[in-house]
């Protein structure tokens, strides 16, 4: 009788070859001898095992639908159906952005990809064996999704005009801010002033978006329209522009100004009191109250005359 002395691993020694031999008890002794070749059969008892805990991978945010991400690979002891590896990611896992073929452990794109949207991907990845019950095992794959520049900058609500007073020292009046949803270089942006600065009265700083004014003159040009373009570096790039109208607001920089500067008139020595001699006019390149002219007379006139202090109408009084 042939018993086993102690338990059997096949993932060790899967093949053992005996020589029994049999002894009769005579004198002199006869024997003969048997080779019996044992080879062990596998039982399920390895669960399989992937090579590594954690996986890295990239791919880019334009890549099309079915673009092989990674390879995840796995091994298993047991031979024949209990080493029969079946990879698997379950259903909804990273909203079913991924798929992995089942025999080779590839994981490919299922769906578009958004960098903005998501960045980062984390799927677990299951593998089993081919026996009931199964044996499995499980490893993270990371999915970083790389940038493409399918963005252009915006300004948000930096865009909106400004009233400057006329005569102001150089100074920075505005800031621009315009963002960009991309990442690194896709998102750097860059300004400048691409219309409307007659005469080279404003600056802008092309990496900060500070809007610097030198001293204005209301009187020369009351109204300015900015066009301002932002840019990122992308290859290629994007940008957008930005409409910006600066209002010179009015300082009292102007005296009145008489349109004539010198007046005649004559009238009789009988003219009668409030008789009408002569009208001046006068104008101020201001504007709003500091425009409003008044009208007077000096004391040379011994009060024989008077004018209107608003229209200008001299008038006899005496």
């Amino acid at each position: 009788l042939l018993s086993i002395a102690k338990s059997l691993d096949r993932e060790q020694h899967h093949f053992y070859e005996l020589n029994i031999t049999a002894n009769d008890h005579g004198k002199p002794v006869k024997s003969t001898s048997q080779i019996l070749k044992i080879n062990v059969e596998d039982v399920n008892d390895n669960p399989p095992q992937f090579y590594q805990h954690i996986y890295k991978a990239v791919v880019s945010e334009e890549s099309p639908v079915g673009t092989e991400v990674i390879k995840v690979e796995a091994s298993d002891k047991d031979l024949g159906i209990n080493g029969n590896l079946t990879y698997i990611i379950p259903k909804g896992l990273a909203s079913d952005k991924f798929i992995i073929n089942e025999q080779s452990g590839q994981i490919l794109t299922a769906d578009s990809l958004d960098r903005e949207e998501k960045a980062i991907y984390l799927l677990t990845v299951y593998v089993k064996d081919g026996d009931f019950p199964a044996y499995f095992d499980s490893t993270t794959v990371e999915i970083e999704v790389l940038d493409v520049n399918d963005h252009a900058p915006s300004f948000g609500d930096s865009c909106y005009s400004l009233q400057i007073p006329e005569n102001s020292d150089l100074s920075v009046i505005h800031t621009v801010v315009a963002t960009d949803l991309d990442t690194g270089k896709n998102s750097e942006v860059t300004y400048t002033i691409k219309g409307g600065n007659i005469n080279n009265k404003f600056s802008l700083d092309l990496h900060s978006g500070e809007l610097s004014s030198h001293p204005l003159d209301r009187e020369v040009i009351p109204e300015y329209y900015l066009v301002i373009e932002a840019q990122d570096k992308g290859k290629p790039s994007h940008s957008v522009l930005c409409n910006i109208t600066v209002t010179v607001l009015d300082q009292n920089d102007n005296d009145p100004v008489f349109e004539k500067s010198e007046y005649s008139a004559s009238i009789s020595e009988g003219a009668l009191l409030n008789t009408k001699v002569i009208t001046v006019k006068a104008h101020d390149q201001d504007e709003g109250i500091n425009s409003n002219i008044t009208y007077s007379l000096s004391n040379e006139t011994l009060s024989l005359f008077k004018i209107d202090s608003t229209t200008g109408v001299i008038t006899t009084a005496g």
